[in-house]
């Protein structure tokens, strides 16, 4: 299976490059998602929400940085 797609992949001329902007283009989304989650815990005051969304970010932001950092690009 994974031969198919890496076999589709070069056929389309994909790069690896092209993988870590996509991926970072999403973790942003998700940080931003996250982040519109814990404000959305507080104005409802839903500690459990806020405090799940708080956790996801804490863990999002270093991701992203060091998915920027490990770039080449």
């Amino acid at each position: 299976m994974s031969s198919i797609i890496e076999a589709n992949a070069y056929a389309q001329s994909f790069e690896a490059s092209d993988a870590t902007i996509t991926n970072s283009s999403a973790l942003v989304a998700f940080l931003v998602v996250m982040t519109i989650a814990a404000l959305a815990g507080v104005v409802f005051t839903a500690p459990i929400v806020t405090i799940a969304a708080g956790l996801i970010t804490a863990v999002a932001v270093p991701a992203i940085a060091l998915s920027a950092i490990d770039s080449d690009n």
